[in-house]
């Protein structure tokens, strides 16, 4: 069973890496925005993608394959769907058939990241929250991108679940970066943030260009086995990593004497007395057993796993980038 404390640490003021904050203020400030940007160069690139992704990645030069690219390739005969925009007025107005203009694809890669603000992430118990330890993930893997020109695409599960679309631009970079970092203040219940795992697995499948890296960085409350076809299909068309955040209490019970829980699936409320040894134990074995199914849940569909803890640091040592072809 998985659960949440009803009264996290962060109910009236969020922590922060740094300290105790404003419960308006950004997860991170700038100090440690200008330090996770400089770790960002240390992150090692690593062998994973197979030959069915690696002719996707080869940079940005034009390809022969017809897209949606800048460089003109041909007019052809207008089909149902086509963008009305793209239509060859000069070469309509001397023929009977209306014509469109196609572009040469542009063959440049795309790093997408799935970032978790809901309720459940909003919770910690030691150094930070989990949506604390999500944004420096997500701004680390951000800045990595940036320095390997890739393109870079979002999606923000929250309130609005904002989808950001692939892009080299600075302004949507830095853009993308405070609608991540915003303040991030407790939800009253996490079923204010409901998540349509099956749509959102489905976007990023179809809204990506084939062959992107996507990175899942979530605690996955609500991911289970019925939603192994859509990971599956995501796999086949990207190359995924799961980055899997929780936070200490949520492995192993701390002696705090009674505590006010509630489950995730029937949103009961729950008070636990901490200090009892079965209480532990028992607490202790639904954990694990809940951790290894979702990183099994990953594993059989053959995608990368990470498990990390809201107390680790070192980052950027710890994350895989795996941007090289494999062996």
């Amino acid at each position: 069973m998985k659960w949440f404390f009803q009264k996290p640490l962060a109910a009236d003021t969020p922590y922060k890496s740094g300290g105790v904050s404003s419960i308006n203020s950004p997860l991170l400030d700038e100090n440690e925005l200008s330090k996770l940007a400089t770790q960002a160069q240390y992150i090692k690139t690593t062998r994973g993608y197979t030959q069915r992704l690696e002719s996707h990645f080869s940079g940005t030069l034009p390809t022969k394959q017809i897209g949606s690219g800048m460089d003109y390739a041909e007019s052809r005969v207008y089909q149902a769907g086509d963008d009305p925009r793209f239509i060859n007025w000069r070469l309509t107005a001397r023929s009977n058939e209306t014509l469109v203009k196609t572009f040469h694809t542009q063959s440049s890669p795309t790093m997408c990241i799935l970032i978790d603000r809901r309720a459940p992430m909003r919770f910690g118990t030691k150094n930070q929250l989990k949506v604390t330890q999500a944004v420096k993930v997500a701004t680390l893997l951000s800045h990595a991108a940036k320095q390997h020109r890739l393109a870079l695409s979002g999606s923000i599960l929250d309130e609005q679940n904002s989808w950001i679309p692939p892009s080299n631009n600075e302004q949507a970079f830095d853009g993308w970066l405070e609608q991540i970092n915003c303040a991030c203040p407790p939800l009253s219940s996490p079923a204010s943030t409901a998540t349509d795992w099956q749509l959102i697995l489905q976007n990023l499948s179809l809204k990506n260009p084939l062959g992107s890296l996507v990175y899942l960085v979530s605690d996955f409350v609500g991911l289970n086995d019925k939603h192994q076809r859509y990971l599956e299909e995501l796999q086949s068309h990207h190359h995924v990593v799961a980055i899997h955040i929780s936070d200490p209490a949520e492995h192993k019970f701390s002696n705090n004497g009674v505590m006010h829980l509630q489950s995730l699936q029937s949103m009961r409320h729950y008070q636990v007395d901490s200090s009892d040894a079965k209480q532990q134990q028992r607490y202790q074995i639904l954990s694990e057993k809940h951790h290894e199914s979702i990183k099994q849940l990953f594993k059989k569909r053959g995608i990368d796993y990470l498990a990390l803890s809201t107390c680790d640091e070192s980052l950027s040592s710890l994350l895989p980038l795996p941007l090289e072809a494999s062996a």
